[in-house]
């Protein structure tokens, strides 16, 4: 069979298009006997491009995809799409037709002497072979008041459809002359290229709705990269009068926050805002680090195959994975070497 061309199994995830592109194959490593059953745990960008490519590769395969939130497999709204990651648009009718099941549930363990997942329903999901795209979760950053209540309040709105309608809804609510503040990591997001975005879509937004608002960005990432980002991305345009960078010489550390008052103790000074898009570092999703996937770095180590290199039963693909690009680009790619990694087991 012909290789796969990944930029067209992309289009089609993206753009709504076909992923089985007319006279394109996958792979050309064989077929499993059709009693193999595989789990794909996570229906991101890389679970969804894995389950696609493996049914292209093998007609035959028993092939389980199993996601916690339906919203990821359902069109998101333009104003959602505008402050989350980039994420796939109406993906549950190509699954559907490509003969892929689909769990909802959310896995709370992984039993690999067994070979099954357990759902928090109660449910067993048994595998013979397992991919786990987790994406990613917030880590513990260590700042003080920065808990579960305060990032509601404040939502990264990254990744998350329903914390990017809160941030949405919250921009929208508030009186023009406030005060916004973005808050970048120093730590690892995924899609990190889309950190200055933020900061423009923001900026854009108040241009727009709220002209006499302010915003500034509080830049905890290392060097210069995301402030030279956002100033070649306003250059032709008067944004930049609109926004106050902190951070470009020297990394601005959150302290302590009280979402409540809107307070940020920093080690630029006091600050104080009406509405905070406090975007979080992040780590591989929970059901990584609950099923031993991931190391001390938070990520997963695996190798250049995606197999694990903590437990080599497991092929860990999208954002988790340490080496991961962070893309959709790179997910989507992710998703399809799983199904080489699997079709030579």
């Amino acid at each position: 069979m012909r290789e796969l061309n990944r930029r067209s199994l992309i289009a089609g995830l993206l753009v709504g298009g076909s992923a089985f592109a007319a006279g394109q194959q996958v792979l050309s490593y064989g077929k499993w006997p059709k009693s193999k059953r595989v789990a794909i745990i996570g229906g991101g960008p890389a679970g969804v491009a894995a389950a696609l490519a493996l049914r292209q590769a093998d007609t035959s395969a028993r092939i389980l995809l199993i996601e916690r939130d339906p919203a990821t497999l359902k069109n998101t709204s333009g104003a959602q799409q505008r402050f989350q990651r980039p994420n796939l648009s109406g993906v549950f009718n190509k699954l559907k037709a490509a003969d892929i099941e689909i769990a909802l549930d959310e896995i709370a363990a992984i039993d690999w002497q067994r070979q099954s997942a357990r759902g928090m329903s109660g449910r067993d999901f048994a595998f013979d072979y397992v991919v786990v795209a987790p994406g990613t979760t917030a880590q513990d950053e260590g700042i003080a008041g920065l808990d579960s209540i305060a990032r509601h309040h404040w939502p990264a709105a990254w990744g998350s459809p329903r914390e990017a309608k809160r941030l949405t809804a919250q921009l929208a609510a508030m009186s023009d002359g406030t005060h916004v503040v973005l808050r970048l990591p120093s730590g690892d997001v995924s899609h990190p290229a889309g950190l200055p975005q933020r900061a423009v879509e923001i900026a854009k937004f108040l241009a727009r709705k709220k002209p006499t608002s302010k915003l500034t960005v509080l830049d905890a990432t290392e060097g210069t990269r995301a402030a030279d980002a956002f100033a070649s991305a306003i250059a032709a345009t008067d944004l930049g009068q609109r926004v106050e960078w902190v951070g470009r010489d020297r990394p601005v550390e959150v302290r302590e926050i009280n979402a409540h008052t809107g307070r940020l103790e920093t080690s630029h000074g006091l600050i104080q805002a009406d509405v905070v898009n406090f975007v979080t570092a992040q780590e591989a999703g929970a059901i990584a680090q609950a099923s031993g996937l991931a190391d001390r770095s938070g990520w997963c180590p695996c190798g250049s195959d995606m197999r694990s290199l903590i437990n080599p039963g497991a092929i860990v693909v999208g954002d988790a994975n340490r080496l991961a690009q962070r893309t959709v680009d790179g997910a989507v790619r992710s998703g399809v070497e799983a199904t080489r990694t699997l079709l030579r087991a």
